[in-house]
């Protein structure tokens, strides 16, 4: 499935994230937790860290995504404010679309 975060709508958002869990489970579901937690140097992260980080990360966005689908989340006074997302937005996209220029740096847990 091919989408674009900047075209994209919730419904195609979902499946996509849908399709990727499927594709995880795939590839690396038949590792056992020791193949999981391997780390090729002490400073890296092993398979199991990088997917923790994620699903961490990712918890919060299912309460406001529940809520638009549900059409009861109402927009902050800043999300109602053109000028920021339009600014912000694309620049945001930019930072974190696969291949960009620059790091950036998450903190360990």
């Amino acid at each position: 499935m091919a989408i674009t975060i900047e075209t994209a709508e919730l419904p195609d958002l979902i499946a996509e994230a849908v399709a990727v869990s499927a594709e995880f489970e795939r590839r690396f579901g038949h590792l056992s937790e020791a193949q999981l937690n391997w780390q090729p140097h002490p400073e890296e992260w092993s398979i199991g860290y990088c997917v923790e980080h994620v699903m961490t990360v990712n918890r919060c966005y299912f309460a406001p995504i529940e809520q638009i689908l549900a059409g009861t989340r109402k927009p902050t006074f800043w999300e109602r404010v053109p000028l920021l997302p339009g600014l912000f937005g694309p620049l945001l996209i930019r930072a974190l679309v696969p291949g960009a220029k620059g790091r950036v740096e998450a903190q360990s847990p």
